[in-house]
């Protein structure tokens, strides 16, 4: 049998790797376009308070001469959302004495490097946590590192002075904060409320797309858990909870939407680029020949597929109690990544970076898948089936998990 010991060294070996590829000359190439963006906002802030777009010899960044995207009441930009720019203040601040490019470069791209890493890091916690033995948990880390590790889009992206590292650490919160209150139920209600309305309003700050997508599921989740366990009151006043969240950022949306110019800019944005029904589905296609050439994708499908059979004859049996909140994670793993594909697919511009969170579900859903097949195969497959693969299923078997 495979020691846990052995299985955290191969963690951390993964892991090692992992930090080398994202912080490995991390000062080359200079910034790019958008992360110039960020860094003079960031700058500006530091001399008026916030994004102003003019200052009286030049203007930044506008999508158009239209000033669609200019609050003009304030003169601010209100393109993107400002908590990247207010993130990248310190480094702005750091780097004003500093003249070589590099070096300025470096300073100003590893606080948003650091960030990735502690989002892609809470995001496996926030998983993990739903597994009830140790030894579970040190397979979940193991695939879950590997799958992340072998995702160079996501790697990097982790890096870039931009909102995706922010986007992906308030997506991961709000993952921990929402298994934690509706499937262990752990915690204080109030404590989730408040933890998941402020990743919501926090992340509509940072790339909005996203915290509609996780409002979305958060309803569509807790109506599920509300209706179907109408007669258990614990579970309605958890997707009660839910709600108030969700609740509580809908009244917050009508001044952030009307500061921001949420539905002007995406209005004109969708008319300047003629979006029509075929680009909406061509969005959706380009993102799953992505996923399909890049990323584990076809290796995932396959093995939900496989999970579902498996689920299917150990229904009603101890085993489906064993594994019932790991399962109830996986499927709201799939919700998110279903709502994320069929809202983000919208966009009339369509980027990577536009569906970085689900390279983390991505990787989460196969680990997970993983994790639960090894509990349930060893009590589906025939006895001399089992024999024949004693070695693999001493390693791996449902017994070594909750023996531990």
């Amino acid at each position: 049998m495979i020691r846990n010991r052995s299985i955290v060294v191969c963690i951390s070996i993964v892991g090692a790797v992992f930090l080398a590829a994202l912080f490995m000359r991390i000062d080359r190439p200079l910034l790019w376009n958008d992360e110039a963006d960020t860094a003079t906002y960031a700058q500006r802030i530091t001399e008026v308070g916030y994004p102003k777009v003019h200052n009286g010899k030049r203007t930044l960044y506008t999508i158009d001469e239209s000033g669609i995207d200019i609050n003009q009441k304030f003169d601010a930009s209100v393109t993107a959302g400002w908590l990247q720019y207010y993130v990248a203040v310190p480094s702005v601040l750091l780097v004003r004495n500093i003249s070589d490019l590099y070096i300025r470069t470096a300073i100003l791209r590893i606080p948003f490097a650091l960030l990735g890493t502690l989002g892609v890091l809470l995001f496996g916690l926030a998983i993990g946590q739903v597994l009830p033995h140790r030894r579970q948990r040190l397979w979940f880390a193991l695939a879950y590192a590997v799958a992340i590790t072998l995702s160079v889009t996501l790697l990097v992206h982790l890096r870039e002075v931009r909102y995706y590292s922010i986007s992906i650490f308030l997506c991961a919160g709000w993952f921990w904060s929402f298994i934690r209150s509706s499937i262990l139920a752990k915690g204080k209600a109030s404590t989730h409320v408040l933890v998941q309305f402020t990743t919501y309003t926090l992340t509509f700050l940072t790339f909005y797309p996203l915290a509609f997508i996780m409002a979305i599921t958060t309803v569509a989740y807790a109506s599920w858990q509300w209706w179907r366990n109408r007669l258990h009151a614990q579970i309605v006043r958890r997707a009660r909870a839910l709600l108030l969240a969700v609740g509580c950022f809908v009244l917050c949306l009508v001044p952030l939407t009307w500061f921001f110019r949420t539905i002007p800019i995406a209005t004109y944005l969708s008319k300047l680029y003629s979006f029509s029904i075929g680009d909406y589905f061509t969005n959706i296609g380009t993102l799953l020949i992505d996923f399909g050439k890049h990323e584990l994708f076809i290796f995932a499908i396959l093995l939900q597929i496989f999970l579902l059979g498996l689920y299917l004859q150990v229904r009603h049996t101890q085993v489906q109690q064993e594994i019932a909140p790991a399962l109830r994670v996986w499927a709201l793993l799939v919700l998110f990544t279903i709502v994320y594909v069929l809202a983000i697919a919208k966009l009339p511009f369509f980027f990577q970076r536009y569906y970085l969170a689900l390279y983390l579900t991505l990787a989460s859903t196969i680990a997970l898948a993983l994790v639960i097949l090894l509990a349930v195969v060893p009590v589906t497959l025939p006895s001399d089936r089992l024999r024949s693969g004693k070695i693999f299923l001493d390693n791996f078997s449902y017994s070594s998990f909750t023996d531990l």
